[in-house]
């Protein structure tokens, strides 16, 4: 599985805001906190104050079929049947925000949706006994960003958003 995720703060009118992508490695041990049949954080799903930019990366939004090709050829978007398909087979689920202008669905390989404020995320890393050192640098990086951050808006507004693609 491969985790796609996303530092988040939350700027001084509340709204979140994404400060980065990133890229963490796909280190079994970290990907195993989250994912196993007993995971040591179970998955919270995407939060409802989601910054737009991480909910256009895991919303796809829903086109009728004769209009994908026509209108939509390319971006994220996927075909009614296709959507319908998902919910059916429980494999997705549909945003539910009246206030937007169309249907959004999140993606079907797209698993274990969750975050972590700054705090959280420091306690399950040294919880999990999983050293840092050398081989997880960029997890380091991560938590330095999140860190400096959460000097500025409070570790409580600082957050890892991330999922696992089903490859």
């Amino acid at each position: 599985m491969n985790p796609f995720t996303y530092i988040e703060y939350a700027d001084n009118s509340g709204r979140y805001q994404v400060f980065a992508q990133c890229w963490l490695p796909h280190d079994s041990r970290f990907i195993a906190l989250f994912t196993r049949d007993t995971p040591q954080v179970s998955p919270r799903g995407l939060p409802k104050d989601v910054s737009p930019e991480v909910a256009d990366d895991f919303f796809l939004r829903v086109v009728p079929d004769a209009e994908l090709d026509a209108e939509w050829p390319l971006g994220n978007s996927v075909k009614q049947s296709t959507a319908e398909a998902w919910i059916e087979s429980k494999r997705a689920y549909y945003l539910d925000d009246p206030d937007l202008p169309a249907k959004y669905i999140s993606h079907a390989s797209y698993l274990y949706a969750s975050w972590l404020n700054y705090r959280e995320l420091v306690d399950v890393v040294q919880q999990s006994g999983i050293k840092l050192e050398n081989r997880l640098a960029r997890m380091q990086a991560v938590l330095a960003a999140m860190q400096a951050l959460a000097g500025i808006y409070g570790e409580e507004h600082v957050r890892l958003v991330f999922w696992f693609a089903d490859a």
